[in-house]
């Protein structure tokens, strides 16, 4: 039992051999954190056991990324803080950019702050950009923005 609500027997397993039972959760999401109880009964009575589960992941998308400043060869961009850090602390964020007519992002920004410039653009071309937030086990999933115009 998680939280004090029946298990999803389709996303939680639960083996038995003998005296010794295991439990599964395939594909554990971060929701599947929380407190998991679990009781025996036999001819003496019933016993009960609590444990807490952590479930750790990269971090979620930035929100809100937005221009905040356009010229001819530099745009300013901020955002926010993923609404889920994956249970670690945000430790950065990668920012990639791309000329919107090519296929790949390239030269990435590493910054610790929820802000960048970037500078070296070319006037009238339009660019995307995507933004990563950063923790100890990965980098989460983009956010984009664009196409942008220089101008």
């Amino acid at each position: 039992m998680k939280d004090e609500a029946e298990t999803d027997k389709e996303h939680v397993v639960i083996e038995t051999e003998g005296k010794n039972s295991l439990l599964f959760i395939k594909y554990a999401k971060r929701t599947d954190h929380g407190k998991y109880q679990i009781s025996g009964t036999n001819n003496s009575g019933t016993k009960s056991a609590v444990t807490r589960v952590d479930v750790m992941d990269v971090p979620g998308p930035v929100v809100n990324l937005k221009t905040t400043h356009v010229t001819k060869k530099n745009i300013s961009l901020s955002w926010e803080d993923p609404l889920d850090n994956g249970g670690s602390d945000v430790i950065g964020y990668v920012v990639e950019k791309k000329d919107a007519k090519m296929q790949l992002f390239r030269q990435p920004i590493e910054t610790a702050s929820c802000k960048c410039d970037i500078q070296g653009l070319l006037s009238e071309e339009e660019y995307d950009f995507r933004v990563f937030a950063r923790n100890k086990y990965g980098d989460g999933a983009p956010t984009d923005i664009g196409p942008i115009l220089a101008s």
